[in-house]
């Protein structure tokens, strides 16, 4: 047997073996939804909504701290939504999430925190598209994306052509923008919450 050859029965695997950015986001995703009880929960409530109690007696022998923490990582991951009824005992169900959700986001702050949390707010194949600079990286997992094809994208803006064409647009269509006024006078107070993302969505300044 030659030093670059096997033991029969035994794979080898090369010793520069790496694993790709898209593979980790991938074995990410099949690590979430690839173990077997993960995979029946989410098969059992695509006939609708269950109680707890039903879910468990639908599985056979899961135990009921499997179970929990199953329908935590779901929920979690935004794959159920748990619902709480206000009855004497309270009422609990659990549902796969609805595929609802944002088309496009389009992200003209400057903050990387507040654009990474619309994603969330996004439906099936929606897109963000970034358009703000911030300066800090945003953190995006690959569950985030994946699960429903979700997609980051940016684009280059701010020439007087762009905001030509999105004026016309603006007028031709009864387009309106939610803005927030300011005395010109606090104007750092009106800069400070642009910056912290916590303006919907633009700050503007009056003279009165």
């Amino acid at each position: 047997m030659t030093a670059g050859r096997a033991q029969e029965g035994t794979s080898v695997l090369p010793g520069n073996l790496h694993v790709a950015e898209d593979c980790r986001a991938v074995s990410e995703v099949l690590a979430r939804i690839g173990d077997k009880w993960t995979v029946l929960v989410v098969s059992t409530l695509g006939d609708g909504p269950k109680r707890f109690n039903e879910l468990r007696k639908a599985l056979g022998s899961i135990s009921q701290r499997m179970l929990t923490l199953t329908l935590r990582a779901l929920e979690r991951d935004g794959l159920v939504t748990r619902t709480v009824f206000p009855t004497i005992p309270p009422r609990v169900d659990y549902a796969l999430t609805k595929l609802g959700g944002a088309k496009v986001v389009l992200a003209t702050v400057t903050n990387a925190p507040a654009m990474a949390a619309t994603i969330g707010g996004l439906g099936a194949r929606g897109e963000l598209v970034v358009l703000g600079a911030p300066m800090d990286p945003m953190e995006v997992s690959g569950v985030q994306l994946l699960m429903t094809s979700r997609s980051v994208v940016g684009h280059p803006s701010g020439t007087s052509k762009d905001s030509e064409d999105t004026m016309r647009f603006a007028a031709l269509t009864g387009i309106r923008p939610m803005i927030e006024t300011m005395p010109l006078a606090d104007g750092a107070k009106a800069f400070d919450r642009m910056m912290s993302g916590a303006a919907r969505f633009r700050v503007v300044l009056t003279m009165s």
